[in-house]
């Protein structure tokens, strides 16, 4: 189940629960954070976009678990290979590929973006607040197959579905938190799809002005 000696039979949820280091809950924190913070994405645009990179990386584990997260949400899980293999993007909207072109370019070469694939996606409707939104989700599931591969995390159908139906009936968080569900999460913050640059901007004039 592990490459370790001292957990050889450990799965993801062992690591991610069940081990005295601290490292596992400041990994779930950051993706709950990730996944759960107000921009212009819905919850269903990030799981396609973890999925990309996780597809990207072959890091089968957390790949399946956010696959089924994504088609738990409404989405269509065979896009997902034509992603993949097609660096147009084609299988999504047009407003989307610059986003996807960030994610592939930070995945599989990171010294390839330069400042006309940032402002792509300005142009295509993204404000500055989503676009950090995505260079930190790509940091972070570049991150996990790291993580998971390197230490030999296997799994089984069952934890694969398990950690899905969690993630998805918790929202990432305690369980008293709405499920990941768009609806309920902007009945609680009115504000998720409509909180733009000049929202992060005034916060910090703002904190600056206390």
């Amino acid at each position: 189940m592990s490459y370790l000696r001292e957990l050889p039979e450990a799965n993801m949820q062992d690591f991610l629960y069940g081990t005295d280091s601290e490292t596992p809950y400041l990994l779930v924190d950051t993706c709950r954070s990730i996944l759960k913070c107000e921009s212009q994405l819905t919850h269903k645009d990030r799981e396609l976009q973890a999925v990309f990179v996780l597809s990207l990386n072959n890091a089968l584990q957390p790949m399946h678990v956010h696959s089924r997260n994504y088609a738990l949400l409404g989405g269509d899980r065979s896009i997902v290979q034509d992603l993949v293999r097609d660096p147009e993007h084609r299988a999504v909207e047009p407003k989307y590929r610059p986003l996807f072109n960030l994610l592939r370019k930070s995945t599989t070469k990171p010294d390839s973006i330069f400042k006309a694939d940032i402002d792509a996606c300005y142009d295509a409707g993204w404000n500055g607040h989503t676009i950090h939104l995505v260079a930190t989700l790509v940091g972070m599931f570049n991150c996990m197959p790291r993580w998971v591969n390197t230490l030999g995390m296997k799994y089984h159908e069952e934890e694969i579905q398990g950690s899905s139906d969690y993630l998805i009936n918790t929202g990432y968080g305690p369980n008293d938190t709405p499920s990941l569900n768009d609806e309920d999460y902007k009945a609680k913050f009115p504000n998720y799809e409509n909180k733009g640059l000049e929202m992060v901007d005034q916060e910090r004039v703002t904190i600056s002005e206390a």
